[in-house]
């Protein structure tokens, strides 16, 4: 399906091509971060001061000065800011933080990583500042490039990281042992979600790949996340859809059969009863706002 929405690489510095790079935001000017695009590397956007909105995944989110927004890769987002606005943008490759050995304990441990959910963590002004402190000493790294270099780097980018676990479980309702046995079936049920869900859409079907009661599933589903596991099949489905409506120049018959719909009317309910829009009027409503 040919997709109009453009996806970037890990830009170059003045250097070189590299995994791990420090952005000023008023500085850069690499795309057109105010129209819709995604990335194949994690953002890591620290807003010092300014205001506006960071749209991400059809969720707008308020630029407040002291805030961390979170972009992951494949994750469709623009920002509109204010002329003012000032700040640090952190990137990172997934290979670059997220070694073989560890990626998977790695992703677990950092919800925000996901992709998943709330996106925008407001740490506070003692713990942003300490952010920007580490963020000075990653500066100092790259510059020097130094023996281990890479490996400081990613423990400093650990430390932020960690920094930002913490205020993110204060500010939401995901539980504080993130490491307890439903928190563990859910992320594999999250991850099975993200690569099935065009083809698979049940419960039970996912509660099978996992050994689970389809009644399990749903009951640790709504305690972790505070949503059913049927919701969040549908909310994924959905998201993809929305992509695919706005991103791409596919008739809504095309997104439906892409999405495994047989029945494009079917589809066409199926995304009205969710969105309370049918697939069309949502593609007008987003495109042109004003007719």
């Amino acid at each position: 399906m040919a997709k109009k929405i453009p996806t970037y690489d890990i830009p170059e510095s003045e250097r070189k091509v590299t995994p791990f790079q420090i952005l000023q935001l008023h500085n850069y000017k690499g795309y057109a971060s105010n129209i819709p695009h995604r990335h194949n590397y994690f953002e890591l956007f620290l807003f010092e001061k300014g205001s506006g909105v960071h749209e991400i995944d059809f969720i707008e989110t308020e630029i407040k000065p002291l805030s961390v927004h979170v972009v992951c890769p494949g994750q469709v987002h623009y920002l509109r800011r204010s002329p003012d606005s000032a700040g640090i943008v952190i990137i990172f490759t997934k290979d670059f933080y997220f070694l073989p050995q560890q990626m998977n304990p790695v992703v677990d441990e950092f919800p925000f990583l996901t992709g998943i959910g709330n996106t925008t963590i407001e740490p506070g002004e003692v713990v942003f500042n300490s952010l920007l402190e580490i963020v000075q000493l990653m500066k100092k790294e790259l510059n020097g490039e130094g023996v281990d270099s890479s490996q400081i780097l990613r423990n400093y980018l650990s430390i932020i990281l960690l920094q930002l676990k913490r205020a993110y479980s204060v500010s939401t309702d995901v539980i504080s042992d993130s490491r307890s046995k439903n928190y563990q079936v859910f992320e594999q049920f999250r991850k099975l979600l993200d690569v099935n869900y065009i083809t698979v859409r049940l419960v039970k079907q996912y509660a099978d790949m996992l050994h689970v009661s389809p009644e399990n599933l749903n009951a640790l589903s709504k305690q972790v996340a505070g949503k059913t596991a049927s919701a969040l099949i549908d909310e994924r489905v959905i998201l993809e859809a929305k992509r695919l409506l706005l991103f791409s120049e596919n008739s809504v018959k095309e997104v439906a059969y892409f999405l495994e719909f047989n029945d494009p009317s079917y589809f066409n309910k199926y995304f009205k009863k969710i969105t309370g829009l049918t697939p069309e009027s949502y593609r007008k409503s987003r495109l042109n706002p004003d007719l």
